[in-house]
This record gives structure tokens, sequence and C-alpha cells, in this order.
């Protein structure tokens, strides 16, 4: 059975699972520039899509990504059994 990922949801899981103060985050959200990036966010972000979507994004998938969109659609995109 496909999981079943919206945008909406993806968001709230990075709200929830990684701290970045009152800063609301929306899809249009550069989150390199925007938010407190660092390397530790970088884990943080990438452990909960793996723990959440059962997704490995790598290094080379971030630094091509500018938005939180960006990340939702490939998380998306290989939920629906792309790679």
């Amino acid at each position: 059975m496909k999981q079943t990922i919206n945008i909406e949801g993806f968001i709230k899981n990075i709200e929830t699972e990684i701290f970045f103060g009152e800063r609301r985050i929306l899809p249009s959200t550069e989150f390199k520039k925007e938010l407190d990036w660092d390397s530790m966010n970088a884990f943080l972000f990438m452990a909960m899509i793996e723990n959440q979507y059962s997704v490995i994004l790598s290094d080379e998938d971030f630094r091509q990504s500018a938005t939180i969109k960006d990340i939702f659609d490939l998380v998306s995109y290989r939920v629906n059994g792309k790679k």
C-alpha cells in the first residue's frame, strides 16, 4: 500500500521534528537561506525524511534543492515508487 504524502503534512513533520524558532515554514521557504540551516539541521531533516517516508536523500539532492517544495517533490516522487 502506497503512502499518501501532502505538502501540509510534510511541513508539519518538519515543524514537529526540527526547531526553527517561531519561523513559519511555507512551500516557498528557501530552507538554506531563510532558516537556521546548519549541518545539524541538515542531519535532522534527512533523518526525519528517512523515518517518516522511508526515503533517503543524498547531499546532492539537498544541494540541487532550494525550497521546501523542491524537497517535498523529491520525497513525493520517491514515495510513489520512483528512484
